[in-house]
């Protein structure tokens, strides 16, 4: 779980199943020891990012929370298309 001071937590549930590093952004996304899929680095890509990942995850296992930076481009067509999976 990645955490910032003003941000919602960034939870990824990870089944065996689902690998997110092939399908968006492999410094993002990587695999623990156990060989399970979680964030490695979640201001290595951005907000957009893992709203795509949200919603291509068949399990529904991430759930995106809120940006890390307020900066990033159509932040707000983002966090409402984040909504379904927080």
């Amino acid at each position: 779980m990645i955490r910032d001071r003003k941000a919602k937590a960034i939870l990824f549930f990870s089944p065996e199943t689902y690998e997110p590093e092939n399908q968006i952004n492999a410094r993002m996304f990587a695999y623990n020891a156990d060989k399970q899929a979680e964030i490695q680095d979640a201001r290595a890509g951005t907000f957009q990012e893992l709203v795509r990942a949200a919603e291509l995850c068949p399990p529904a296992i991430i759930h995106p929370g809120t940006p890390l930076d307020p900066n990033e481009r159509d932040l707000e067509q983002w966090v409402e298309r984040a909504k379904p999976f927080n």
